[in-house]
C-alpha cells in the first residue's frame, strides 16, 4: 500500500550580520531536533513565502526585517508515520531593521550561533540547510 502524499511549503530566513556571519538556531522540536538550522518553518494557509519567513524569524528569534531575494529553492521528501511528505523549502535573504538582539523562543529554539565560512561545518546541519550555506560561503 502506498503512503498518503502530503505537500508542505516552508520558508527559511538567511540572516547575516556586519561580520558576514549567518544566524543558526539549534532546534528544540522535531523535525531536526537538536540540529542547527536557519530560522524558518511551514507556511500557514494563504501565506506567501515572504510573509511566512518574516513570521517564522520573528517567532523563533525575535527579529524583525524585510524579505530580500530568494537565495535557493530546495525539495525534500520524507516519510512521517503513514504519510509521504514532500517539502518545497524557500530560502530568503532577510534584512534586519536596525540593530536588534536575538531573543530565542525556548519552545522552538535551544540555542543560537553566528557562523562564518570557517566554522559552520563543525555544526550538525541538515542537508538542505548545509547545501545553502555551502553555496553562500563559496561566494564569499
Amino acid at each position: 500500500m502506498n503512503p498518503e502524499k502530503e505537500v508542505r511549503l516552508s520558508a527559511v530566513g538567511v540572516i547575516s550580520n556586519s561580520q558576514k556571519q549567518i544566524l543558526l538556531t539549534q532546534r528544540n522540536v522535531h523535525p531536526f531536533y537538536k540540529q542547527w538550522v536557519m530560522p524558518g518553518g511551514n507556511l500557514k494557509e494563504g501565506e506567501s513565502p515572504q510573509e511566512g519567513v518574516l513570521r517564522e524569524v520573528e517567532e523563533e528569534v525575535g527579529l524583525k526585517g524585510q524579505a530580500g531575494k530568494l537565495l535557493a529553492k530546495k525539495e525534500l521528501t520524507r516519510t512521517v508515520g503513514d504519510k509521504l511528505r514532500h517539502y518545497t523549502i524557500y530560502f530568503f535573504e532577510v534584512m534586519l531593521e536596525g540593530e536588534q538582539e536575538v531573543k530565542i523562543s525556548p519552545v522552538e529554539v535551544a540555542d543560537y550561533a553566528w557562523v562564518n565560512a570557517h566554522d559552520y561545518q563543525k555544526y550538525d546541519i541538515p542537508a538542505r540547510n548545509k547545501e545553502v550555506l555551502d553555496e553562500i560561503f563559496a561566494e564569499s
